[in-house]
């Protein structure tokens, strides 16, 4: 993802409480070595400017924290694919595939994004297939890396299916003080 979108985000501050601290590279990294995923660098470099928060009024995007919450990339992927038992994505795509997904965002509504590590799109940038899952649907692949999700389809200048145009906002969670 370039710089000059980057330079186009707006962030609003919280205005009261405290915002969750940036990941720092150690945090990434050591989310790595826990889930054996190598993070896309696009969604590193993402993290690392931004941290954990919400784009555009609509999406929610986890990272890797060193204190847990429900924004924490690792707590944020455990919760979403939940107890093996509950077959929460059963019918959405095949169960090798819902095994290796690191689920990483969702929208207000509920629906929710995931990396496919096993499809991978540029290996040197370690960027994979961006599945979405929309609720009782399949699953399909949305962009192949995280910053064409980015700027092609969550901040695309079109109307949502709902008539809503996105804002190039991010609002950094925050916690209270």
């Amino acid at each position: 993802m370039s710089t000059d979108f980057y330079d186009q985000l707006v962030v609003i501050e919280p205005a009261q409480g405290r915002v969750i601290p940036k990941p720092t590279d150690k945090d990434l990294t050591a989310f790595e070595k826990s889930s054996g995923v190598k993070l896309p660098k696009s969604y590193r470099a993402f993290a690392i400017r931004f941290g954990a928060g919400e784009l555009g009024g609509y999406y929610r995007i986890a990272v890797p924290l060193s204190t847990k919450n429900d924004y924490d990339l690792a707590q944020f992927n455990e919760t979403a694919h939940g107890p093996e038992e509950d077959e929460l994505w059963d019918g959405t795509a095949p169960p090798e595939v819902i095994k290796r997904i690191v689920f990483f965002g969702e929208t207000i509504g509920g629906e929710m994004y995931a990396w496919d590590p096993g499809e991978s799109r540029d290996k040197k940038k370690n960027e994979y297939a961006i599945l979405y899952f929309p609720r009782g649907d399949k699953a399909r692949e949305v962009a192949g890396t995280f910053s064409d999700l980015l700027q092609n389809v969550w901040l695309k200048k079109e109307p949502r299916e709902d008539g809503s145009i996105p804002s190039l906002e991010f609002s950094p969670f925050f916690c209270e003080e």
